[in-house]
């Protein structure tokens, strides 16, 4: 049992807090579901932290603080809750946690309540609490069936605490059931009791100048959404990516995995896991996306993702060739991609619709969020040519790599007989993957 407690005394702890002003109404609104989404470093994820504090502090609160994914969830809100930031301090001190127990995933405030964390990926154990609030962190990424489910959960009377939902998330698009439920649709009214607080991420005054003057830089989509935290449609989106719709997780077993990689030096690098089960349905186990990478550095990534998902093969941009034969003199299985590049959209694009029990072809795991956002964003020119626009896509290259060497043709083996019955020996038919026509004079 993993468990931490702290002695009691009589001594009293001040919390120190500034929040913005978008925050500060976040924390005093009394509205029944609360929404915070805004650009990147507006502060959504440390307000929903001060808000479940807050609330557990009070004795006889039993507060809950979710994410679709429990991975994902102690990889990002847990730190930010626990833990420091830079120069910031966690939002909960260590003195103030009575018992921290790991395995029950739970912390117990001292001298208030209790806070309860998981994942919607675990619906048996959401299944058994009773909650006086619940705090969702990047609610994007729930179905609503998943928002269903938690708010059937809020049924605990605390004095001084209104029953509530509090969520927080980066802006997806206008069709999304958030954007309609709280009036952020351009089109809808808010739904009873649901209050919607929009935030930029230029209104933080406490992110450094070299910050901002990075996101500044966004155009098109990822700036309305990411930068101006405006819910936008991204105009000519390539793949009918719904997240409500393909991002879920899933477990074997599995027929093939392969990985499709795209090296940036000074932009990001991307590796993209694929496996492919028995009916021939993708799905996007793992990623990897980290900018200014050295070739060993992503060479050792790559290397980590086959021991963990048994990658037979890697499909690296046919540019890089000096990638390619250092992953060989390494001794990884490694091709040059098929770059074809609107071939390669026809392929993967055949994979979102669903079937007739409304399974998608391919699917992504929660814990792959930089593919999802360039999924959300990646979109045709406005100049009437065939062609994508080429910022934000190197997760999508990945994927397109990935997706083209696991489900390629595969090799055409031609025998041609004899009329007296030899036959000659096989011929390959298949040139840079390309069918070619094979002549044989008897």
């Amino acid at each position: 049992m993993a468990k931490r407690s702290k002695p009691r005394d009589n001594s009293k702890l001040t919390l120190d807090w500034h929040p913005l002003p978008k925050q500060l109404q976040f924390l005093q609104s009394t509205a029944q579901q609360i929404l915070y989404s805004g650009g990147y470093g507006s502060g959504k994820s440390r307000s929903l932290a001060m808000w479940i504090v807050l609330r557990a502090s009070r004795p006889g609160a039993m507060e809950g603080l979710f994410r679709k994914n429990l991975v994902t969830l102690k990889a990002t809100t847990l730190r930010t809750l626990l833990e420091p930031e830079g120069m910031l301090p966690p939002v909960l001190p260590e003195a103030l946690i009575e018992e921290h127990h790991k395995s029950e995933r739970y912390i117990r405030i001292r001298g208030g309540g209790t806070i309860y964390y998981g994942g919607c990926d675990d619906p048996a154990k959401i299944g058994s609490l009773n909650l006086s609030g619940i705090g969702i962190d990047e609610a994007v990424e729930l179905t609503e069936d998943d928002f269903t489910m938690l708010r059937g959960r809020v049924r605990v009377r605390v004095d001084g605490l209104v029953p509530q939902i509090a969520m927080a998330c980066n802006p997806s698009g206008p069709s999304h059931w958030l954007a309609k439920r709280f009036g952020l649709d351009g089109e809808s009214k808010p739904a009873d009791g649901c209050e919607a607080i929009t935030s930029s991420s230029v209104e933080n005054t406490f992110l450094p100048s070299w910050y901002v003057d990075d996101l500044l830089t966004f155009t098109g989509v990822s700036k309305l959404r990411y930068v101006d935290g405006r819910w936008v449609q991204a105009q000519g989106v390539i793949y009918p990516f719904v997240r409500s719709v393909h991002v879920r997780d899933r477990h074997g077993p599995w027929k093939r995995s392969v990985a499709g990689i795209d090296w940036g030096v000074r932009a990001p690098s991307a590796i993209i896991v694929i496996n492919e089960d028995a009916e021939k349905r993708l799905h996007v186990a793992a990623e990897f996306h980290k900018a200014g990478l050295l070739e060993p550095e992503l060479i050792a990534a790559a290397r980590q993702l086959q021991r963990e998902y048994s990658v037979e093969k890697f499909a690296v941009d046919p540019s890089a060739l000096a990638l390619i034969e250092a992953m060989r003199r390494e001794g990884l299985p490694v091709v040059a991609a098929d770059n074809a590049v609107l071939p390669g959209i026809g392929r993967v694009s055949k994979y979102f619709p669903c079937d007739g029990s409304g399974t998608p072809g391919i699917t992504i795991s929660p814990a792959c969020q930089a593919l999802c956002r360039e999924l959300e964003t990646y979109r045709w020119k406005d100049d009437g040519k065939d062609q994508p626009v080429k910022e934000n896509d190197h997760s999508c290259d990945a994927l397109r790599y990935g997706v083209m060497e696991l489900t390629g043709e595969p090799e055409l083996s031609v025998r041609v007989i004899s009329p007296g019955g030899n036959s000659s020996p096989s011929l390959a038919a298949v040139e840079n993957r390309q069918w070619k026509n094979v002549w044989q004079n008897f």
